[in-house]
């Protein structure tokens, strides 16, 4: 267990009686790991232990670099597992799992949990039991040309209110409301644009548009627009702003000469320091970061001149 290292693990089994086969394939994964640029990432740690019943190799935990949470991830090599489900021969396999919570703790603390707001092409909803079977064909025909649904579970018993309350709250684009009158009229489906830009009160009268159970993979032409037309516009007005051009420049030309004289490790902990410091112009910061790596070097001395000419225009 006190082994910081492969080199000294097997210094202290040499000469017990121990299967040289698993000292050499830790070297080689180590040797190959450092091959592909994240050797600097691993630590060896010979007091990970991880189902024994099952893993036949290596097995290995992630976790944050400052070591404050526990294992983000872990897995390992499993060679046998798949005859217990039924596989006639071993089928060698590598996999783990992720452990959520501690996934959400880490993006909290660095600040980048993103942002992902409940939405839904369509809400179908049933105005009472009688209408509930007609409803599920109309959720069913909806996803089948492509649509995203969320079906209300229970009828809305004649409280309407209720089910476009609940619309609005999944976030959906349309609401199909499957109504007595309609659906014996033809079976019509009563559908509602629930994401109309105007007047609040216009919009709150508009009692939406009886389309046809049998043209619903049509419905879009009832409205004139894709169903997805007024998202674009809204998400154009909420795109980012345009990044600083020359900073990513500048990285890339100092980036491009770290990765030819092997330095992956340096710009791999630029970059996690970057993440770490938050800062307003991530870009700016890790371009200087990688500008003054490479003015300590001679070699460098080619990407800094371009990097700063890409700067000065």
């Amino acid at each position: 267990m006190a082994a910081k290292s492969v080199e000294e693990m097997e210094a202290i089994v040499a000469g017990a009686n121990v299967d040289p086969h698993a000292i050499a394939e830790l070297r080689k994964l180590f040797k190959l790991c450092e091959d592909y640029g994240i050797k600097d990432w691993l630590i060896f740690d010979a007091s990970v232990v991880r189902g024994l019943a099952y893993y036949t190799g290596v097995v290995w935990e992630a976790f944050d670099r400052r070591g404050i949470l526990r294992a983000i991830c872990g897995g390992g090599r499993y060679d046998r597992l798949l005859t217990l489900y039924g596989a006639q021969k071993e089928v060698p396999c590598v996999g783990f799992g992720f452990g959520d919570c501690v996934i959400v703790e880490l993006l909290k603390e660095l600040n980048v949990m993103p942002e992902l707001p409940r939405t839904v092409d369509y809400v179908v909803a049933a105005y009472d039991d009688e209408t509930y079977g007609h409803a599920c064909k109309v959720a069913a025909k909806l996803r089948q040309i492509g649509a995203s649904v969320d079906m209300l579970l229970l009828p809305t018993e004649k409280k309407v209110k209720r089910a476009f309350d609940y619309a609005d709250r999944a976030g959906c684009l349309r609401m199909a409301f499957v109504g007595p009158e309609e659906w014996a009229n033809g079976e019509m489906v009563r559908v509602k644009d629930m994401r109309k830009s105007g007047d609040m009160e216009e919009n709150s009268k508009d009692k939406g548009v009886d389309v046809p159970f049998a043209d619903l993979e049509n419905v879009d032409s009832y409205f004139g627009k894709p169903l997805h037309a007024a998202n674009a516009t809204a998400e154009a007005e909420e795109a980012p702003p345009s990044m600083d051009t020359a900073a990513m420049e500048r990285c890339g030309k100092v980036e491009e000469w770290l990765l030819q004289h092997e330095l992956r490790s340096v710009l791999q902990q630029s970059v996690s320091q970057v993440v770490l410091n938050q800062g307003e112009n991530p870009f700016q910061e890790l371009a200087e970061m990688l500008l003054n790596h490479a003015r300590g070097d001679a070699a460098g001395a080619a990407a800094v001149e371009v990097a700063e000419e890409v700067a000065s225009e």
